[in-house]
Formats: structure tokens, sequence, C-alpha cells
């Protein structure tokens, strides 16, 4: 059993031949098999300049603009991805220590697991998507009980040009399970430790109340082992307060961070955007006001290692 049995849900676990795939995505298995095969129509190619909090353009170091390229579905490709995403992976327990893209969960509340914590180490990882291979993706399927056959048209409706796309309604659910593996490592290693974990999307932070320093190569490399890049630009260990996926985490309190005031304070913002940012600001305060209580989700998932040794890939 790939799964440990209390965390099976009896509609994912029972997909193991293309019927059950149609009835439960209520989508025919030849209108499912046309779109893998028309599928590079159904994808739409968008260059996404980035920008600073100020709007301004982001350069390189040759004084080119920084882009981000995004492959968002379309049509028919994108409501089937849907109901991929929200009745086959949305379905898949996740360990309450991710934050990022799960229901009930937020930066904030990624920013509060961390407080009272005087000892902080973050990191990313780079290119968290691109580097999602359609063998990992695969993989990933067969580890959580699917049938090789329904494992293999799930990774051509849920890839595209051989890597994990960003923009689709499937990509944060497969990025977040296919992490699990390193997660589990990670986690274990950090209560051993006494070392609070949380992972937003590629954004991995480590607390303490006692000093770990010593033990944040190790934490790297539980990344690094797994097939993931560091990004070193934003890899840090702080004592005392630390930004946190866009908080300020100190010792009893979370808080809006000093570039975010710098926004506020700046006229050269537009007065709609700096009212969002004033309801965010709130948002944020009253938090301080409540306990945030992370959904009843398992604290770990158990998970068979063997990957599939020939992928169709």
């Amino acid at each position: 059993m790939a799964i440990e049995q209390r965390y099976i849900d009896d509609v994912v676990n029972g997909i193991k031949t293309e019927k059950h795939l149609e009835a439960t995505l209520n989508w025919k298995l030849e209108d499912i098999e046309r779109l893998i095969r028309d599928r590079e129509q159904y994808y739409t190619v968008k260059e996404e300049i980035k920008k600073d909090k100020r709007g301004k353009v982001k350069y390189d170091e040759h004084g080119k603009p920084k882009t981000r390229l995004l492959n968002p579905s379309r049509g028919d490709l994108k409501l089937l991805q849907k109901r991929i995403a929200y009745r086959i992976l949305a379905r898949l327990p996740l360990p309450d220590y991710i934050k990022g893209g799960v229901k009930g969960t937020n930066n904030i509340v990624n920013g509060r697991a961390h407080l009272g914590k005087n000892h902080k180490f973050k990191t990313d990882m780079k290119d968290f998507y691109p580097s999602i291979h359609p063998d990992r993706v695969y993989g990933m399927f067969i580890r959580v009980g699917f049938s090789s056959g329904v494992a293999t048209l799930l990774t051509h409706l849920t890839t595209h040009n051989y890597q994990l796309p960003q923009g689709t309604p499937t990509s944060p659910y497969i990025a977040n399970l296919i992490f699990i593996p390193a997660d589990l490592k990670i986690a274990e290693f950090c209560q051993s430790h006494q070392i609070t974990y949380t992972r937003f999307v590629d954004d991995l932070v480590f607390s303490s109340q006692v000093d770990f320093e010593e033990h944040t190569n190790i934490l790297l490399n539980f990344i690094i082992d797994e097939g993931f890049a560091v990004g070193s630009g934003k890899t840090y260990y702080k004592l005392g307060k630390m930004d946190i996926t866009g908080t300020s985490v100190g010792q009893n309190e979370v808080t809006t961070t000093k570039d975010f005031h710098a926004l506020l304070a700046d006229p050269s913002i537009s007065a709609a955007s700096t009212a969002g940012r004033l309801q965010y600001k709130a948002r944020v305060k009253r938090t301080n006001k409540k306990i945030v209580r992370p959904p009843n989700r398992p604290a770990a998932i158990k998970i068979n290692d063997t990957a599939p040794q020939d992928p169709p890939f």
C-alpha cells in the first residue's frame, strides 16, 4: 500500500482503470485521449516581465528585463485539469507543515507557525516548477496508488514541454505532492532536533528556541539530494525577527514588513493599491488577536519510495 490505509481516499485509491478515471472525471476516455493528442493547442505562452513591489521593472546583470515564462492552459484542457485538481489531487492528504497551495492556509498562517522561535533559517528552491520532469509526476502517481495506465494519462494531461507548467490548475497540487519524499525526511530530522518546519510552495522555513545553525547544511542537502536546486540569494540564518512569506515574524506577533510600510508611505503608488495593502495590514493585525489553527490534516504521509523502473517519458 502506497499510503497508510487511514489516509487513503476511497475514490483516489480506486482509480486503477481507465473506466474508473472516466467516472471520476465524468469525461469519456476517447475525449481524454483526444485532448492528450492535441494538447499543444490548449496551452498559451505568456512571458511576464518581473516587477518589484512598486511596479518597476526588474533588470538582470546585463540590463535586460527579468521575465518569467507562464504556460496557462485553456478551453477543455483547463476544464479537465480543474476536475483532476479538485476531484483527485485535492483529495490526497498533505502533512500540516505544507502551507502553500492548500485550502485553509495562507502566507500569514505560515508566518505564525514560527512565532516565539528566536533562531530562524529560510531558503527557497530555484526554478521549482520547471525542474519537475514528467517522469517525476508519473512516479508520484504510482507512489500514491494509481495504476501505470492511469498515471500515464494523468501525467500527459498535467505536464507540458517536459516540465510542470506554471499557470495551470493542477500544478500547485502536483508540486506539493512531488516534494513530499523530501518533506518527510526534513520533518523527521526537524522533529528530532526541536525545529519547526513549514513549506510555502518553494519557500522553506525553519525555526527553533535553540541554536541549530550547525544543522543548516544538512537541511539544504535534503533538498539537493532530491534533485532540486537551492536559491542561494534567499538562504540565510538569523536571530530575532525574520521576514517570512510577506510577514515579519517576531516573538509574540506577526506584523507587516518594513518594505510593506515603505510601500504604504510611497505617494507614487496608486490609491487602489494602497487601499488593498491597508486591508491586508488589517488582516495581519487581526490574526494576532485569535489563535489560527491549521486544518485537520494528517501530520505525516508514508510513501513507497520505490520509483517505477521505466517511466514512459
